[in-house]
């Protein structure tokens, strides 16, 4: 049997512990504090795991965690540790309050940094009012659903319908709701209805000819979140086209009719430098 001491530090460490059963037996019994992600749905589901720094611990049987720690080694997860499902014994972690039962699960992934740092204005703005917000080239949908978490009526679009498609899974696994939206917003930036949201997020992507489009979607007073790379990120990896890399100073420049909040450029640990604005529409 498995080490009390063993399971003790799995509860009480800042470890993520991934259960690779199916979800059935995961909603039956699993450790505390577990996410679930069956081993088959390992690829689909990335998303859904903290940082590559972060330290992972694997339970299963024997053969998903071969097959998992072999997956995530390759990508660059840490894995501290593994546990075989048959040698738990579940009485004795119900004694000790670390066996859990449903399907609720911890939140281990985060939104983007600068969205989570400034997070209170998002709160504030919906402790006032009823918030819509959108996340524009939401992929994955994390940031989608942080914003639906501080309380916002969000809408995630993108122009891939798979990463979309993932969205909603993580949000159905995080009991979260948000309105995927599958458009390609750069042939048709007019469905873009002027005033009609409070929050606006864009992260990581440039189209330029989009930024009237965003200015005139959002509501007076309302908030935009901007974060993407400038032009010198090319010399340390992607993007390399100048279209998609922004100047210095061109986002407060763009926004220089907005009531600037924060403004921030920077280099990531890779190197390339990056540009954040937090602004308000006058209103």
């Amino acid at each position: 049997m498995i080490q009390p001491s063993l399971i003790e530090a799995l509860v009480n460490q800042p470890i993520c512990i991934v259960d690779l059963r199916n979800t059935s037996d995961f909603v039956e019994n699993h450790i505390a504090k577990s996410i679930s992600i069956p081993c088959h749905q390992l690829a689909e589901r990335l998303f859904e795991l903290p940082s590559k720094a972060h330290p992972l611990w694997v339970v299963g049987e024997a053969r998903s965690i071969e097959v998992a720690t072999d997956f995530l080694s390759q990508r660059g997860y840490h894995i501290q540790g593994e546990t075989a499902v048959e040698n738990i014994d579940w009485k004795w972690l119900s004694s000790i309050r670390a066996r859990q039962s449903g399907g609720e699960m911890p939140v281990l992934w985060h939104p983007t940094p600068l969205l989570k740092k400034y997070h209170n204005l998002v709160t504030q703005h919906c402790q006032t009012t009823p918030t819509t917000a959108l996340d524009l080239g939401c992929g994955s949908g994390r940031d989608a659903l942080y914003l639906s978490m501080l309380g916002c009526d969000t809408t995630g679009l993108d122009i891939r319908q798979d990463l979309l498609d993932k969205a909603v899974v993580m949000a159905e696994q995080y009991d979260c709701q948000f309105t995927p939206w599958c458009v390609d917003i750069e042939a048709e930036p007019h469905l873009l209805s002027p005033n009609c949201y409070d929050i606006i997020v864009v992260f990581r992507y440039l189209h330029r000819p989009l930024f009237p489009y965003i200015k005139q979607a959002l509501k007076p007073g309302g908030l935009i979140f901007y974060q993407t790379f400038m032009q010198g990120a090319e010399r340390f990896g992607k993007p390399k086209n100048p279209r998609y890399l922004l100047q210095g100073g061109e986002l407060t420049q763009t926004f220089s009719d907005y009531k600037v909040i924060v403004k921030v450029e920077e280099n990531l640990h890779d190197g390339r430098p990056i540009s954040s604005l937090v602004a308000q529409k006058p209103k």
